[in-house]
């Protein structure tokens, strides 16, 4: 039998109608590696100034599978 504590954690998790799910990306600057979660892309790398072509936003997950699945140097 799960107890209070276990059943919170599989129990999915409920929005109320209408409020689109949009998770903050982690911005990470192609130039300078600067890293910014936020849930919209800067207009600007506020580390090194770069344009926002050069940030690349993907979710916390995301980065971690890339860099757990880069090919070995």
């Amino acid at each position: 039998m799960a107890t209070d504590q276990e059943s919170a954690f599989t129990e999915p998790i409920m929005l109320p109608a209408g409020v689109p799910f949009r998770p903050d990306l982690v911005w990470r600057c192609g130039d300078c590696g600067y890293q910014r979660q936020a849930p919209d892309r800067p207009e600007r790398c506020p580390a090194c100034g770069a344009g926002a072509e050069k940030l690349d936003g993907k979710t916390s997950i995301e980065w971690r599978l890339l860099i757990r699945h880069r090919p070995a140097v």
